[in-house]
């Protein structure tokens, strides 16, 4: 399971958050990790809409599941054919935080955050996840979309504010 969560914040304080529970993502990541294995090959999109095989030789380790996160303000509901954010606006690496074994409700958690600085008042709508993945044809790393989360209410972020994004990664044991 996965939960996006939107923070905005103004002097470092949470002046509005959202949180909302997303399943694309546990699909498209189950997809990009079995392309990881051997043999199991798949065809991905890249950014650029691009069709290539990934995960069919040895170099296949070189999958990267998630580098960044990017933010758009396109408010299109999101398919598992999207292969790029709507219209994106930015992108930031990730920080993995917070690893977590609740033993009292058996599950074990982390979260991927990024942070961006928004130099004038817009409203983001979507949200993507980006990893990278291995070009078997061409012997190259492509950037390609994991997940994409629109908030169809939008969040509107005050200029020369911080927008936190956090996934937050569940599993049961």
């Amino acid at each position: 399971m996965i939960k996006l969560i939107i923070e905005v914040l103004e002097n470092n304080e949470v002046i509005e958050k959202i949180e909302s529970q997303k399943d694309l993502f546990t699909i498209n990541a189950l997809r990009l990790i079995y392309s990881c294995f051997p043999r199991g090959g798949i065809t991905l999109i890249d950014e650029g809409g691009d069709s290539f095989p990934s995960g069919t030789t040895d170099d296949a380790w070189d999958t990267k599941l998630i580098t960044s996160i990017g933010i758009g303000t396109g408010g299109t509901a999101p398919s598992f054919n999207d292969y790029k954010l709507e219209n994106k606006i930015a992108e930031s690496g990730i920080s993995i935080k917070n690893y977590t074994e609740d033993v009292q409700n058996n599950q074990i958690y982390f979260d991927i955050e990024a942070n961006f600085n928004i130099a004038q008042q817009t409203t983001i709508y979507e949200f993507g996840i980006f990893g990278l993945a291995f070009d078997t044809y061409y012997g190259e790393m492509r950037k390609i979309l994991i997940s994409r989360d629109v908030i169809s209410e939008g969040i509107t972020v005050p200029a020369n504010s911080t927008l936190k994004i956090t996934y937050r990664v569940y599993f049961s044991q």
